[in-house]
């Protein structure tokens, strides 16, 4: 395992490990050692299933024809020689035709799309390779499912298919052994959240302002757990799972282990978690038996004990001090996290 701190000058800007190789299933069981080795990290923390183009990584994509921030637009979405206009609606992505007298493509039918895809280093296009109708149910409430979407680039004249979602998680989620990523190359795309990658920020939550603009999530991304537990707007169910943009922002914050709020991620892709937030939407037991931490939108409140135990905790006092925690629920903390194994 790789553990990776780039700093600027005496505070850590990052600092994450990724997953050991070998059995996939090794989301199961907590690392027993990090051996130091300094490495870059992408912006969603080091072994994070981000999308990844070629030199290019991203998380949502205009079909209005905006550039995202690496500079990316979508030029148009086809199937064969037929154009269409491309639009996530909601978490489902659906094409209609220029050519009103034929149909839309939606579900299966989408497969054998693709995107053709803009970028400072030409023509890309994005493939459509797989859909997957009943692809991850939602962690919370009625477990219905969301389609899911195997995507594969092309570099210009380089007709090899490569997976955007190249850093599969384990079959078995950190979260809970009944949450496996039965589709570990697939992503969720999904409207109405934006986000910044950079200080792991929910910039806003708006259907209305988002609807040009969707996320592509790969399975085990922070991205994708947020939708599966209702905390996006394409999740929720008003009046009954709703999340404002601050508390959303703390869940993004918990799974990343942004303890100090200013974006740096402190975890391991993988490593066995418990959460409960204040409307007891999550999987604490009550068995677990190390306490981790409250958290707000602005990062930890307080911490007992970090989830890879003393691994990074120089790092993380470097970057700022937190006190442990009290023994209730601390006043505007939205999140608590457990640990269901004992820390090295």
């Amino acid at each position: 395992m790789k553990l990776a701190i780039l700093s600027l000058g005496l505070v850590p800007l990052l600092a994450c490990v990724t997953e050991p190789d070998g059995d996939p299933r090794a989301d199961e069981t907590p690392p027993a050692s990090i051996t130091p080795d300094v490495i870059h990290c992408p912006d969603w923390g080091c072994g994070q299933n981000s999308p990844v183009m070629g030199p290019y990584e991203f998380h949502e994509l205009n079909v209005a024809g905006l550039k995202n921030d690496q500079g990316i637009t979508i030029l148009s979405f086809q199937r064969g020689n037929t154009l269409y206009r491309a639009q996530v609606e909601g978490a489902k992505l659906v094409a209609y035709p220029l050519d009103p007298a034929l149909a839309k493509l939606d579900g299966p039918n989408l497969k054998g799309g693709w995107f053709n895809l803009q970028t400072n280093s030409g023509i890309f296009k994005l493939d459509i390779t797989e859909v997957t109708t009943e692809g991850m149910p939602y962690w919370v409430g009625v477990p219905t499912v969301n389609e899911t979407y195997e995507l594969q680039y092309e570099y210009p004249n380089q007709p090899k298919r490569i997976p955007l979602c190249n850093t599969p998680p384990g079959f078995v989620s950190g979260d809970a052994a009944s949450h496996n990523w039965t589709k570990p190359y697939d992503a969720l795309l999904f409207t109405g959240d934006r986000y910044a990658s950079g200080d792991k920020r929910v910039t806003s939550t708006s259907v209305a302002d988002n609807r040009e603009w969707f996320n592509v999530a790969c399975a085990g991304s922070a991205i994708a757990k947020l939708h599966l537990n209702r905390h996006t707007s394409a999740g929720a169910v008003p009046g009954l799972f709703d999340t404002t943009r601050e508390q959303r922002q703390a869940m993004l914050k918990m799974y990343v282990s942004d303890i100090c709020g200013f974006g740096h991620a402190f975890t391991l892709k993988g490593t066995p978690l418990h959460w409960n937030n204040l409307q007891a939407w999550g999987n604490v037991s009550g068995a677990e038996p190390v306490h981790e931490a409250y958290w707000t939108d602005t990062g930890a409140t307080c911490l007992d004990t970090h989830r890879l135990g003393s691994a990074l905790i120089n790092e993380i006092t470097a970057a700022c001090s937190k006190p442990a925690c009290p023994a209730g629920w601390p006043r505007g903390a939205y999140l608590t996290t457990w640990l269901p194994f004992a820390v090295p």
